[in-house]
């Protein structure tokens, strides 16, 4: 198994061997925070090729957050499983050390 999954109130917690995922539902959609050995590797991720590995899946997301540091990807409910799969192999199969820069670290994750 990937995932290790566990709820507490509002927030379910996605940990895996890779990476930790904080996810929000908001209506129909899940708002999901990345968090990789302490920062915040949305921004390079999408630089990396993330986005054409999403897109071509079919599956559709925003990024939400005010700044880089704050980044998290917004999606439909509906994706959720594709979706984190989809971050925990891309993480696993790229240099992910290589994504992290060292301005964007994680100040609160609670």
């Amino acid at each position: 198994m990937i995932w290790e999954i566990e709820e507490k109130e509002d927030v379910m917690w996605y940990t895996s061997d890779v990476c930790k995922l904080k996810l929000k539902e908001s209506e129909n959609k899940i708002n999901i925070w990345l968090n990789y050995k302490g920062y915040n590797i949305i921004m390079s991720m999408g630089m990396w090729g993330f986005d054409e590995e999403v897109s071509e899946r079919g599956i559709k997301y925003d990024i939400g957050g005010d700044s880089m540091e704050e980044w998290y990807f917004i999606l439909e409910k509906k994706n959720l499983r594709l979706f984190v799969d989809l971050v925990y192999f891309f993480i696993k199969e790229h240099n992910a050390d290589k994504m992290i820069n060292i301005n964007l670290g994680i100040k609160k994750w609670s």
